[in-house]
């Protein structure tokens, strides 16, 4: 019985001008509202953690300026790091939103690109450390972004920030910088030694 009954329903919202898909979005858009919990709970119920819900998003992120603002910026980045699937489409975007004015916004791009950025990202990252702002957290996001994309020259601006006396009072987020390029170091000299060493060919006889 319920094929049919999707069937009416279709019907009729043709009959009455209603699109379905556009019900679908802005309930999806008003979920992006209210507090944390209820928030998650209301887009995983409406599939906005799949990949079917992505050209919603896509269309969000497209659109200027009506869905701009600071805030819903940050709800569909925060809804895209959480979701499941391929989100590599959505990677332009995080990267333009990195230097956004809304501090959250670019807080939550940054966190994006470790999971679907590149190298050539990476310079884009770091460029936020020049961003005004209190916030550890926030620069604590840019570091653990390069841990994952990051390259030797991020680790020089690192280092010429270091020498400058940035954030000189706060040694446990220095300690977070020196295992970060450790990481970068390693997966430097690692690279470097799948390039020299020649795939090993079958041996035929």
């Amino acid at each position: 019985m319920m094929l049919p009954t999707i069937f009416c329903c279709q019907v009729l919202a043709s009959l009455f001008g209603v699109n379905l898909a556009q019900i679908a979005e802005h309930d999806l858009y008003v979920a992006l509202g209210g507090d944390r919990e209820e928030r998650r709970t209301r887009i995983r119920a409406l599939g906005g953690y799949s990949p079917s819900a992505f050209p919603i998003y896509m269309k969000w992120l497209d659109e200027d300026p009506v869905l701009q603002r600071g805030v819903v910026l940050s709800r569909i980045l925060i809804v895209l790091r959480e979701a499941e699937g391929d989100k590599t489409a959505f990677r332009a975007h995080a990267v333009r939103l990195v230097g956004h004015d809304d501090k959250f916004t670019s807080f939550h791009a940054i966190h994006l690109l470790a999971q679907i950025g590149t190298e050539e990202d990476a310079a884009t990252v770091v460029g936020q450390l020049k961003r005004r702002t209190n916030d550890i957290a926030y620069f604590d996001s840019i570091i653990s972004t390069l841990a994952v994309i990051g390259t030797e020259k991020e680790v020089g601006v690192i280092e010429a920030e270091r020498k400058a006396g940035f954030l000189k009072d706060f040694p446990r987020f220095w300690a977070r910088v020196d295992d970060c390029e450790k990481v970068i170091y390693e997966r430097v000299v690692k690279k470097k030694d799948t390039k020299a060493t020649p795939p090993k060919k079958d041996d035929k006889k």
